[in-house]
């Protein structure tokens, strides 16, 4: 069978609808899944009396999914994060390693901060404000898309945004042990060139989490480049430049060169 299946995660407040906007870019074959985070983290938490919902708890619901739709689907599996969502992919995906089992072909994630540096500080102080506060100190990190930010209903997004803050906030991943064993699929890593909350210096610090060279890609935009058109969606499943899948670069590649109006360096 060929083509790809993608199970992608959203950012924190959004909703699995941002990624429609990927449909039409998607080649033949290809099948695209939205997993919600904070929906897997409650789920997992009621299904285990007396634990919290949590990243982790998303994590294990993640890495079920793949495990069982890898062994029923013989096409080549990727696993995609935009910021809080690439969070709980690669804590997935790690699962997966620790316990000897089958990895997806790779893992992308889009505008996500390294586990040593989550950002987590700037949001929690944040959490303990209202709503509009929320909002505002949100919008000055850079974590709100533009089309919210002129939104009258924007106010709809603040008890969303907070809950996913929260578990960002609690989240307590293991840099160190991480680091000890780095992932040994391929790992690509996207960022906008106008992140404020993840930007290209930040975003190169993942090059210690992957076995091999890590792919580092800058596209245009701000933190929610991954929307603005089809570059993405496109690289993401092979058919555009800067694929996630495929051959993992070797550590040593030279780098950046430019691929169109993307910026590709391979680190490690």
């Amino acid at each position: 069978m060929s083509g790809r299946v993608v199970l992608a995660l959203p950012a924190a407040g959004t909703s699995a609808g941002v990624f429609r906007a990927w449909e039409q870019h998607l080649p033949a074959g290809t099948e695209l899944r939205v997993l919600q985070p904070r929906h897997l983290a409650r789920r997992h938490a009621d299904a285990s009396p007396g634990t919290a919902p949590s990243l982790r708890g998303a994590a294990e619901l993640v890495a079920a999914e793949l495990r069982r739709s890898m062994l029923r689907d013989d096409r080549e599996h990727v696993l995609v994060g935009h910021s809080l969502g690439g969070v709980v992919a690669h804590e997935a995906a790690h699962l997966l390693q620790r316990r000897g089992e089958r990895l997806p072909g790779a893992v992308a994630l889009l505008g996500t901060r390294p586990p040593h540096s989550s950002g987590a500080d700037a949001f929690a102080p944040l959490l303990e404000q209202d709503d509009e506060s929320l909002l505002r100190g949100v919008e000055r990190l850079g974590a709100m898309s533009a089309a919210l930010r002129g939104s009258r209903f924007r106010g709809a997004f603040a008890p969303a945004l907070r809950t996913d803050l929260g578990l960002l906030c609690e989240h307590r991943p293991a840099p160190t042990l991480l680091v000890a064993d780095p992932l040994r699929t391929a790992l690509a890593v996207h960022v906008g060139d106008g992140d404020h909350l993840v930007p290209l210096r930040v975003a190169a610090q993942w090059a210690p989490y992957v076995q091999g060279a890590l792919r580092l890609t800058v596209h245009p935009g701000d933190h929610f480049f991954p929307f603005a058109g089809g570059a993405v969606a496109r690289a993401l499943t092979g058919s555009g430049p800067g694929a996630g899948g495929g051959a993992t670069p070797r550590a040593g590649v030279p780098g950046p060169r430019r691929e169109g109006h993307r910026h590709v360096a391979a680190t490690g």
